[in-house]
């Protein structure tokens, strides 16, 4: 069964609103720091998905999308830690070396928030919403294909070498992971993050017409326009108005088709929550 239906059958969705609560302070302060600063976000994914169709979390969700071009990213990145307020931290491969993505992540001190995928990793932990840089991809789609599955597979090497869970359920995937372990034995964590950032910031310098965040699971759905998220549109979110694409009907379109239809029940699932700890104490943990 679902996280998500543990949390509703054991601890109610009472407890899926003060997680969904906190994420949203986090949202609020970077948008305040983003704001000062005059950095560019959007709310991306299901959290994009959330504000179109529920001015809010899915009533399922677990965690909280940003998306940033990459300019704007690597700004975001050199003041996060200056402007942000001291009961949150800024969590990237470059500040925790057993940190396993090439995204950023803003936490609320004093949790737990653990993914299944980590929950054998050392990396520091706590209720977060991840932060995704979008990259500028090459206009030959066969190109961007190329690239896009090398950094998949470097990043599989970066999560195995950080001790991260990668599930696999087929032979093949199985057969690859173990080529990919058996590589990641003759390379440092410093050489796999430093042969990623070459691929990714190859045309960040070009205007190609197309990005990708080259950490989304969508890999049949990786490429877009870059004219669906150029120009932003504040929309509600919960209890605020936050940046989002302007033509995010056909953004969504292209990832979720039809995104306005509800998903059947049994598809109505969390990212796999195991762990999960607030600063007053109160926990819950699954088991798994």
């Amino acid at each position: 069964m679902a996280i998500w239906y543990n949390f509703i059958s054991v601890l109610g969705s009472d407890f899926m609103n003060k997680v969904q609560q906190r994420q949203y302070e986090i949202l609020v302060e970077l948008d305040r720091i983003c704001k000062k600063n005059n950095i560019e976000y959007f709310l991306d994914g299901g959290t994009l998905l959330g504000a179109v169709r529920h001015q809010g979390f899915i009533p399922w969700d677990d965690d909280l999308d940003v998306g940033m071009f990459r300019k704007d990213y690597n700004k975001f990145v050199k003041i996060i830690n200056e402007e942000l307020n001291d009961k949150y931290f800024f969590q990237n491969c470059e500040n925790d070396i057993y940190f396993g993505y090439m995204f950023g992540k803003l936490r609320i001190k004093n949790t737990k928030y653990t993914e299944k995928i980590c929950k054998k990793a050392k990396a520091s932990d706590g209720i977060f919403i991840d932060v995704f840089p979008f990259d500028n991809i090459s206009s030959n789609e066969k190109e961007s294909k190329r690239n896009f599955m090398k950094v998949a597979s470097l990043r599989i090497m970066l999560l195995l070498k950080n001790n991260y869970i990668v599930e696999t359920n087929t032979l093949i995937k199985k057969m690859e992971k173990i080529i990919l372990k058996v590589a990641s034995l003759f390379i440092s964590k410093k050489g796999i993050i430093k042969k990623i950032n070459k691929i990714v910031n190859k045309y960040n310098d070009v205007d190609t017409g197309y990005v990708t965040n080259f950490s989304t699971p969508y890999f049949n759905k990786s490429r877009f326009n870059k004219q669906w998220l150029n120009e932003r549109t504040l929309l509600n979110f919960e209890n605020g108005k936050y940046m989002c694409p302007k033509n995010y009907d056909s953004y969504l379109k292209y990832i979720y088709n039809d995104y306005m239809t509800l998903p059947p029940i049994e598809k109505r699932v969390s990212h796999g929550i195991v762990d999960i700890e607030f600063e007053d104490g109160k926990k819950y943990v699954s088991g798994e």
